[in-house]
């Protein structure tokens, strides 16, 4: 099943569509999308948009869907989902679409997913430091040479070497806790831009989702019309065939992906980095990230063919802070200009 595609004569591009579709990865979002598809037919049924026994119908039939093949033939976990869901329940199924965006669908999913995981994480965690105060127990009297540098520098008690990672733990574990304390936000009725005009109490779904808060709808700044929250730039880049281009250094990191064809990412370690000079060739699907304030070289590797890439940046987060910076090259003042310019 795709989500889109009825109006065109041919389909997409190969390329495109192993690009675009997701299912291979996200099918980890399984339980977490059956999840949100039966809380959110429980609040279609209390803002009257669903009967009691179409939304009874609907989750009955959401717990019979079984996880997705390997082979399934489906965009994404989502579209998987509805296409049981139809194959069971007929035009019934439509209805689950009422008054709820792909954005919210996604992000509640993801949010989920990442709940239950920082969970077992935390587990985890709580395991192995437990059997690092075991181990260090015994031996609150047991000297060892404690190192620096690779030489012996002071005695230090084997408890204090055990107890030593303990600590590290600690502050992966107040991380994790951080992390969920961020996660745990309800994105589901808050609509594709301002909010659900159906009645949807989004409070009910908050508290029937595992510790979740109802997300403050805010998306847009209601005075310029501008994002409220734009944190992330993203671009496209074309590289013609042969084709060199030199990138100054700027203040923030850059993910590069490959789509089509393949390029040298040619980094340059900027005075006092803590690594060296490297060149990654990047083929079709593959990714990088490049430091912030370090400049690079890409070169489309085909004398015949266009190189295509997608970029990601905090720019725009830079700029709203004030922390961009471009580091011009004195060798090619022509640089700063462009970067100055860049979203």
């Amino acid at each position: 099943m795709k989500l889109w595609g009825g109006r065109f004569e041919e389909g997409p591009n190969e390329v495109f569509q192993r690009f675009s579709w997701s299912l291979h990865f996200d099918r980890r979002l399984f339980e977490a999308d059956i999840a949100g598809s039966q809380a959110w037919a429980r609040a279609l049924a209390r803002a009257g948009i669903l009967t009691d026994g179409e939304a009874d119908t609907l989750c009955r039939a959401l717990s019979e869907v079984p996880p997705p093949p390997a082979d399934a033939p489906d965009e994404d976990i989502h579209t998987y989902v509805i296409r049981v869901l139809k194959e069971k329940t007929g035009a019934l199924a439509s209805k689950i679409h009422t008054g709820r965006s792909r954005n919210e669908q996604v992000s509640l999913d993801t949010r989920l997913w990442l709940r239950g995981t920082i969970d077992r994480c935390a587990a985890s965690l709580r395991a192995l430091m437990g059997a690092l105060l075991e181990s260090a127990q015994p031996h609150t009297a047991t000297v060892i040479p404690g190192y620096t540098h690779l030489q012996q520098a002071q005695p230090i008690l084997l408890a204090h070497w055990f107890l030593s990672f303990f600590w590290k733990l600690e502050r992966d574990q107040e991380r994790l806790c951080e992390v969920e304390r961020h996660t745990s936000v309800l994105p589901l009725g808050a609509g594709a831009l301002a909010g659900n005009p159906l009645g949807v109490d989004r409070q009910a779904l908050a508290d029937e989702l595992p510790a979740q808060a109802a997300a403050q709808v805010t998306y847009v700044n209601p005075v310029t019309g501008a994002d409220a929250e734009n944190i992330l730039g993203f671009h496209a880049l074309m590289l013609r065939p042969g084709q060199t281009l030199a990138l100054p250094a700027r203040s923030p990191a850059l993910v590069l992906h490959q789509i089509e064809g393949g390029t040298e990412v040619h980094v340059e370690a900027p005075p006092g980095a803590a690594f060296a000079t490297m060149t990654h060739a990047l083929d079709e699907a593959d990714t990088c990230a490049i430091p912030g304030y370090t400049p690079l070289v890409l070169v489309n590797r085909s004398a015949t063919e266009a190189s295509y890439l997608f970029l990601a940046d905090e720019s725009p987060l830079h700029r709203k802070l004030g922390l961009y910076e471009v580091r011009p090259d004195p060798a090619q003042p022509m640089l700063g200009q462009l970067a100055a310019g860049l979203p």
